[in-house]
């Protein structure tokens, strides 16, 4: 999560260089640093489910069902539920 962190902080910092700068060049690079910034999410966020699914599957099986507990209904409810779907299941 460090490095995912410290990629995005740079990313981030380098948009608010390029944020003042004219011209079709430093544009086509802000584009492609927002696409970087999101990639260094992904990298972070999914090193440490990697870890937590690692260590759940390790210690018992039933961290592991909480863990597809918490990010299922983000995922299989519709647009109507969503809010309620993740509170439940980040309270259970």
């Amino acid at each position: 999560m460090l490095f995912g962190a410290v990629g995005q902080c740079i990313t981030m910092i380098l948009l608010a260089v390029l944020g003042s700068v004219r011209g079709t060049g430093a544009q086509v690079v802000s584009a492609i640093l927002l696409f970087v910034f999101n990639s260094f999410f992904a990298i972070g966020w999914l090193g440490m489910t990697w870890l937590y699914v690692s260590c759940s599957l390790l210690a018992s099986c039933s961290l592991h069902e909480i863990h597809i507990s918490l990010h299922q209904p983000a995922e299989i409810v519709g647009l109507e539920i969503r809010a309620p779907a993740n509170a439940l299941s980040t309270c259970i």
